[in-house]
């Protein structure tokens, strides 16, 4: 059922998950922008990949060293924060590219 709900429509707003996760990434993308009227902003899309690059060496680099799981939870999250800030950078709606993203997996299986 999740399935094919997926593979028509990506998400489901009805979903309690789906909404305390919509809650959170809003919670975000809220922050990206109050940030970027005290001067943070990314220059380029290129710093933002470079971020992400770093944040994946730091994942790396939890799951090898077998540190705590808050710790790697805590880098994960960076991840994330990085791979949003570029989504929102470059212009398209987070929960437009999840939900074809959704659609894109939901079609593999």
């Amino acid at each position: 059922m999740v399935t094919q709900q997926l593979r028509t429509t990506g998400f489901s707003s009805h979903n309690p998950y789906f909404v305390r996760t919509m809650n959170t990434l809003q919670k975000l993308i809220d922050l990206e922008q109050d940030v970027r009227q005290f001067g943070f902003d990314w220059p380029d899309q290129f710093m933002i990949l470079t971020q992400i690059i770093d944040e994946c060496g730091e994942v790396h680099e939890e799951i090898e060293h077998s540190s705590s799981q808050e710790k790697l939870q805590e880098e994960i999250g960076d991840l994330l924060h990085s791979v949003i800030s570029l989504c929102i950078f470059s212009g398209f709606s987070l929960e437009e590219t999840i939900g074809k993203t959704n659609v894109k997996f939901a079609r593999r299986m």
